[in-house]
């Protein structure tokens, strides 16, 4: 039987374009069983985790969503990088959606798809936005798909390294680059959407 969830979106230019990953994601989704009703895309080109945050407190999409998807990693990236005192400033705004979205909804699923740049870090090192999203998405019991390392691990370093995946340096080609991400997002989504939820109550901050 299928699911319908109400869905709000932040994140950047690859959540903005159409068609893109997300069209197709959304289909993937529904083949599976779940049908998300976008509530709002809230998705601003050239934008980090700090606008979203804003975008969410300016709104009340939430108040009116089952599920909230994050895909703000590529540009988080860019922007703060592997640099320690700009990777605190980003882990406290990337805390700062979860904690926001958990207590104007407690019953919000939370989604984060990481998405890396063409020649970047992640291809060969730990890569510190996305360890971070995932230790902090752990921290709060919400889902984390990681299509940077699915590519790799799936496809391999030759696949997401040919000239013809990206388009340019932040952004998946379409339409082939961007049905293989959006199968994994669907893949993982569908997935992480079966374990345990959030608990009620929210543990203490990581970074009071």
């Amino acid at each position: 039987m299928a699911t319908t969830l109400r869905t709000t979106i932040i994140g950047g230019s690859n959540t903005v374009m159409e068609p893109g990953y997300l069209g197709q994601m959304l289909a993937a989704t529904a083949r599976q069983g779940v049908n998300l009703d976008i509530v709002d895309n809230l998705a601003v080109g050239g934008t980090t985790s700090a606008y979203g945050l804003f975008r969410l407190k300016t709104s009340d999409a939430l108040d009116r969503s089952d599920l909230l998807i994050i895909e703000y990693a590529l540009n988080d990236a860019f922007i703060y990088g592997d640099e320690r005192r700009q990777f605190r400033h980003w882990a406290r705004i990337y805390e700062g959606i979860l904690r926001y979205a958990l207590t104007r909804n407690p019953r919000l699923k939370v989604c984060t798809l990481i998405f890396g740049a063409r020649n970047g870090s992640w291809l060969g090192s730990v890569p510190s936005i996305d360890a971070g999203i995932r230790y902090l998405s752990d921290w709060y019991g919400t889902i984390v798909v990681d299509i940077s390392r699915d590519l790799m691990r799936r496809f391999g370093r030759d696949v997401v390294t040919d000239p013809g995946f990206y388009v340019d340096q932040g952004h998946y080609a379409r339409p082939v680059a961007t049905a293989m991400v959006a199968d994994l997002a669907a893949d993982g989504l569908v997935a992480g959407l079966a374990l345990p939820g959030a608990a009620s109550t929210l543990p203490p901050p990581v970074d009071p």
